[in-house]
């Protein structure tokens, strides 16, 4: 198996500059670029390469605070990623793959999301929450500019933040809320417009996967109910925020939620 640890470096260093605050010739297309022509030939060694580029870029997400430009670069490269031609073949597990597909990003996703952890320290505890709340507003950020199309994350996310009861661990209502707020004020839009108002038929396993939580009594999936009972919440843990900051983003997002909404009714009038 083929070591990439040079070329995944040297990757590493021109994301590094292009998401400093200083211009930058490195550009997200040529970045892109670059992760193209070093990808391997060898099928074997695809996940080897993949794996680490995708964990690379997740741990600058995660490391860009969600409100910082960095994030937005970061979109514009993995952006640029999926727009890159469909004749390079790309073969993992014995299936064809082509870039517009982002090959193994949603796997190294799904690798991110068992948690926030509590931690008795406290500058642990806030290293966790900041890492967690920065990774769910890029992955917002990606649905939201149409980058990926992945929705089965924010809607666990938000049954998790908004439909249980988070008096169990108030150290994390915060960082719950304020991850709630990051999904809708980045992808929100969307989500109403693609998944909410045209509300899918879901079969068993889907019914069994996007159930409701203990405190919504409505159907599973997205539903307007759901985005309705989704706003409320947001507007009643917002009261109960240690943070200044975490209040305002609550509220702003019940706010974007309510004002999409009354939009999307009244053009259907």
């Amino acid at each position: 198996m083929a070591d990439f640890t040079a070329q995944l470096q040297h990757i590493k260093q021109r994301l590094n500059k292009s998401l400093g605050g200083k211009p930058s010739a490195e550009t997200p297309a040529s970045i892109a670029q670059t992760i193209a022509n070093d990808f391997p030939s060898a099928e074997d060694d695809v996940e080897s390469y993949l794996g680490p580029l995708w964990q690379c870029v997740i741990k600058l997400a995660q490391d860009a605070s969600h409100n910082h430009p960095a994030q937005d670069k970061l979109v514009n490269m993995v952006s640029e990623v999926m727009l890159l031609p469909d004749d390079q073949e790309i073969r993992i597990w014995g299936d064809e793959k082509k870039w517009k597909e982002l090959p193994l990003l949603g796997a190294e996703f799904r690798e991110q999301i068992n948690g926030p952890e509590g931690a008795d320290d406290e500058k642990e505890q806030s290293k966790i929450t900041r890492s967690w709340i920065n990774f769910h507003a890029f992955a917002a950020r990606l649905n939201g500019k149409g980058v990926t199309d992945w929705w089965d994350i924010p809607l666990w996310m938000l049954r998790q933040g908004l439909e249980e009861d988070l008096s169990a661990a108030p150290k994390l209502h915060d960082c719950h809320i304020m991850t709630a707020a990051q999904i809708i004020e980045h992808s929100g839009a969307i989500m109403l417009a693609t998944k909410v108002i045209p509300t899918e038929e879901l079969d068993d396993t889907e019914k069994r996967m996007f159930a409701a939580g203990c405190l919504f009594k409505g159907e599973a999936g997205y539903t307007p109910e759901r985005w309705t009972f989704w706003s409320r919440r947001l507007r009643e843990e917002a009261e109960k925020c240690s943070s200044d900051e975490v209040k305002n983003a609550a509220l702003r997002a019940a706010r974007l939620m309510e004002i999409w909404l009354e939009r999307t009714k009244a053009g259907q009038s």
